[in-house]
């Protein structure tokens, strides 16, 4: 017997038939071809907006490569500066949304994981209850009940 190791197969480990190779076959191509169609949308925006709009507007069908290069139109939109205010001020709610989140969430589990807490058996139920009832299911029962 050689030094190797032989490696050890599952006990109900079976080899793969011909049908099972043709289904992994077939799942590899279905899931390929719905990649690229979810992926190419995106793709389209980004080749459009690097395209020659003159152009852009005359095209038909499926668009693989830029029309004319140009960034004209990241030109255009970088000159007004309300973007890069507006990402500023969404960089920051997020990230102070999410500390203030994160430290109230923190403090409220290591006071309701405390044993001798009072009233924790009605917090935690007000806390469900939040969590299966948001705030716009009342208003739209009512909006769909009241046309």
């Amino acid at each position: 017997m050689s030094s190797r190791k032989k490696l050890r197969r599952r006990k109900n480990w079976k080899p793969m038939t011909t049908g099972d190779r043709v289904f992994e076959v077939m799942n590899y191509i279905l899931l390929t071809a719905i990649t690229l169609i979810c992926f190419y949308p995106l793709l389209h925006i980004l080749l459009a907006s690097v395209s020659n709009p003159t152009a852009l507007m005359a095209h038909s069908g499926l668009l693989l490569k830029p029309l004319g290069f140009t960034l004209d139109g990241y030109k255009l939109v970088f000159k007004d500066n309300s973007l890069l205010v507006g990402y500023k001020n969404t960089i920051i709610y997020v990230g102070l949304g999410t500390l203030v989140n994160m430290v109230m969430t923190i403090m409220g589990a290591f006071v309701l994981s405390r044993k001798d807490l009072y009233f924790k058996n009605f917090i935690m139920i007000l806390i469900t209850i939040t969590m299966f009832f948001g705030g716009g299911l009342i208003p739209w029962f009512l909006l769909i009940l009241n046309p």
